[in-house]
């Protein structure tokens, strides 16, 4: 805030909001500048105390609809007029009282939407306008839609409130690293609610009280009450907890809040919100009670306290209070002394309110007529307001209620089982399987449990918890033996496939193949060292049992379980790198060949796709850097690509596939050539590439040369490279091979013929853009070499008289 253009004669407190005209809700905490009766001018005393930063707001919340709402206070005499006079005598803090002054509103939508809000400070100056005190919680929504009966606090054009604001994109430890002197010492106000990516190492446990509105009898006077609230929260020890309690960012903590006062209105509306940040210690058996005292507006009568309500902050089974409304019951007290034991704890708080005996009077009534209507909000990465997770946590206590707890578990909302991932993952495995390793009656539901929280650390919400995850697994994962369970779920999921009318459960196992396989991997490696690597045998074949199981399935023609095989297909590859830890490398290619074999070789557009994306991730691999694997992998990836190339399909990834084989490769023989050596293994798969992908390269180009085909450079790119590639005797293998044992003429000949109309047609053609001048060059540098060795088998094959093999075509 840089400026405040009325003089209110008293203290001021201004509070800051994002509110949401759409959704009509605020967006954030409040934001407190004060500003003393001398004037703005006059209360700068700190950089800081008229700046904040709004954080953890994503892009679903900043759109049209944000306003900034500003709700000023008037801090002084019930009356203004009373205010205003003899101002230079003490005042009385009993008399001392929050007071509505007026609102202000500025949409923010507009500077949100342009491109100056990514780098530029806008200033903005508000009106501020004052309505009935009765309708003051919703002026702001009068002065949005231009309704009800509302008037500016002042008619002169440059009062008002004048901010400035300027958008922060990022993290925040990144923003503050990058904006030093704009953080230093400045207030944090916080979203109400978790931001839509949700941090591993987020700490945050608040809980927000918001004041709604109250119904009080008049008490036998002709006129309302001036009611004021005031907010207490007390631990379990029935102590007050001091300054646990914020109205708003940017003040210090209290022990007591006080709400603003309404005058003369039994029916009040305050739309207020108070924080309280308790120790997490402290939850346990406390509550919130409410005092309420009607304020008078003589000057030496105190605030008479005549009732209060209450609320406790965590039932008996240790759930958090529920978000949302509560409408509390209101109890007759005039004498603070009474509710200093806390003796009304035995009575109800509200209407269904199972923890306080209804039927019990004691010294405390409550008053039928009277009530007030609270809600509550929980920010807390440590507390949870779930009677199911608490159950499953704690599931020893109860184990007749397992099964249910499960199933409930299943429905829970993903926050919190995130906040909560160890802990729930410990009782999971502890469910899981018996300590022999056996399975339980539980193991099945157990299963899909741990499946539900795998597909949710691959949401874009919760994926930075996956080294969470992984750091779970690595360090803290202590079952030895679930994995005998984890293999035989995974091999019931594949047995079991056609037999499932509902797919999505299958597909969702298929999809945390990565996370279900670590643990299985884990496991396995703590029994062996735990035993010695005993029972090896029966591990490997419970694996290859899996795997015979996963294969059988890709072989069946079913459009119901389409999806599901590319499920497995897109998933499966991430698996082989983890199971170098357990088995030889060469087994597991083994293993990842036999899966892309066993697909039928007439298949749906959908399985093509996901068949050649799981060859992708292969040649990307780790175990395409080893020798003898890559030999493997590269004669399943080269068989089925040049099917594919056959049939025109999926060009596009055939040439992905082919870019990162040649990239390799290339990569591999160039640093081998600069270290003096000869590497046989690369000289070796540049010939199984060359043999079985290069015809039909030439054959797919010359086909699609006259058509307009985006993916055509892609496929010239990949004959340069592979020619590139070939030295003589590359060369000579491929004639041998094109001419078989027969030594067959034709097929060589019909190979020579494609091979020059290609280069003819590239030599004249604009294959890629005129500035790509150094690829140009190289391609025709890589035809001009090629010819050469063309020349050889063209001369000695075709044109030699003496041998007989003249070919006057």
């Amino acid at each position: 805030m840089r400026d405040f253009g009325h003089h209110v004669g008293e203290d001021t407190e201004i509070y800051f909001s994002l509110y949401d005209s759409g959704k009509q809700k605020y967006l954030t905490e409040r934001f407190l500048v004060k500003i003393s009766k001398e004037g703005f001018s006059n209360y700068i005393e700190k950089l800081h105390s008229n700046c904040t930063v709004f954080t953890d707001l994503g892009n679903s919340d900043l759109n049209k609809d944000v306003y900034l709402v500003a709700h000023i206070m008037r801090i002084g005499k019930m009356l203004y007029s009373d205010s205003s006079k003899k101002t230079d005598k003490a005042v009385n803090q009993t008399q001392v009282f929050k007071r509505p002054h007026g609102v202000a509103v500025q949409n923010l939508g507009d500077y949100l939407a342009s491109k100056e809000s990514d780098n530029e400070e806008k200033e903005f100056s508000m009106k501020v306008y004052q309505v009935e005190e009765k309708d003051f919680h919703q002026l702001h929504e009068f002065i949005i839609r231009q309704s009800g009966k509302f008037s500016a606090l002042s008619t002169h054009i440059n009062y008002g409130v004048i901010f400035s604001v300027k958008m922060l994109h990022g993290e925040l430890r990144t923003i503050r690293e990058e904006n030093p002197l704009l953080f230093k010492n400045v207030s944090l106000t916080s979203k109400l609610g978790f931001p839509d990516v949700i941090m591993p190492g987020d700490v945050r446990n608040d809980l927000y009280l918001f004041l709604d509105k109250g119904e009080f009898e008049r008490g036998g006077k002709s006129t309302g009450k001036n009611i004021e609230v005031t907010v207490v929260v007390l631990d379990s020890e029935k102590n007050v907890i001091k300054n646990c309690l914020w109205g708003a960012s940017g003040m210090e903590g209290v022990s007591e809040y006080n709400s603003m006062i309404i005058y003369h209105h039994n029916s009040p509306a305050w739309a207020e919100n108070v924080r309280l940040t308790l120790p997490i210690d402290k939850f346990a058996g406390a509550h919130v009670r409410l005092e309420y005292r009607h304020c008078s507006t003589r000057e030496k009568s105190d605030k008479k306290l005549f009732g209060f309500s209450f609320l406790r902050l965590m039932d008996k089974d240790g759930a958090a209070v529920q978000d949302g409304q509560h409408e509390l019951y209101i109890y007759k007290c005039e004498d603070t002394q009474k509710l200093e034991n806390c003796g009304y704890l035995s009575l109800p708080a509200f209407a269904k309110d199972y923890e306080g005996n209804h039927e019990a009077s004691g010294q405390f009534s409550r008053s039928h007529k009277e009530m007030i209507s609270v809600k509550t909000l929980l920010c807390s990465t440590k507390l949870t307001q779930n009677v199911d997770l608490l159950a499953l946590l704690r599931w020893k206590s109860h184990p007749e209620r397992i099964q249910e707890s499960l199933q409930r578990v299943l429905r829970l909302g993903d926050e919190e089982l995130i906040k909560f991932l160890q802990d729930v993952l410990d009782a999971l495995f502890a469910l899981f399987s018996t300590e022999d390793g056996n399975s339980t009656a539980h193991s099945g539901l157990v299963f899909h449990v741990l499946v539900s929280i795998f597909n949710l650390l691959d949401g874009s919400k919760y994926q930075h918890f996956k080294p969470v995850m992984d750091a779970y697994i690595k360090n803290h994962f202590a079952a030895a033996l679930v994995y005998k369970g984890l293999l035989t779920s995974v091999q019931h999921c594949a047995d079991w496939v056609v037999s499932f009318e509902k797919q999505e459960p299958i597909q969702k196992c298929f999809k945390s193949l990565e996370y279900i396989f670590k643990l299985i991997i884990q496991s396995r490696l703590l029994f062996s060292r735990a035993t010695g690597g005993t029972f090896e045998d029966s591990f490997r074949r419970d694996l290859f049992n899996v795997f015979t199981s996963l294969n059988k399935m890709l072989t069946i023609n079913d459009n119901h379980i389409i999806n599901t095989q590319v499920a497995l297909l897109l998933a499966v590859s991430s698996v082989y790198e983890q199971l170098t830890e357990v088995i030889p490398t060469i087994e597991v290619t083994k293993l990842a060949g036999s899966m892309v074999d066993a697909l039928p070789s007439q298949l749906p557009s959908i399985l093509v796709q996901a068949k050649l994306s799981c060859i992708k991730n292969l040649v990307t691999s780790k175990l395409f850097q080893d020798d003898e694997s890559r030999n493997i992998l590269l004669v399943t990836a080269c068989k089925h690509l040049k099917f594919h190339l056959t049939r025109r399909e999926e060009l596009k990834l055939c040439t992905d596939i082919l870019g990162e084989i040649l990239g390799f490769l290339y990569k591999q023989r160039k640093y081998h050539d600069e270290q003096g050596k000869i590497n046989n293994c690369i000289h070796h798969d540049v010939d199984t590439l060359c043999t079985a992908v290069l015809e039909v390269l030439i054959q797919t180009i010359l086909t699609i040369i006259d058509k307009d085909v985006k993916v055509f450079g892609c496929l010239v790119a990949c004959l340069i490279g592979t020619l590139q590639l070939l030295d003589e005797f590359h060369y000579k293998r491929l004639w041998e091979v094109l001419m078989g044992p027969h030594q067959d003429r034709k097929p060589l000949k019909d190979f020579l013929l494609r091979a020059f109309l290609v280069f003819r047609n590239l030599v004249r053609m604009e294959v890629f853009p005129p500035d790509w001048l150094v690829i140009k060059m190289l391609t025709n540098n890589v035809i001009l070499k090629a010819l050469q060795e063309f020349a050889q088998p063209l001369a000695f094959k075709f044109l030699d008289c003496r041998a007989g093999y003249f070919d006057k075509e």
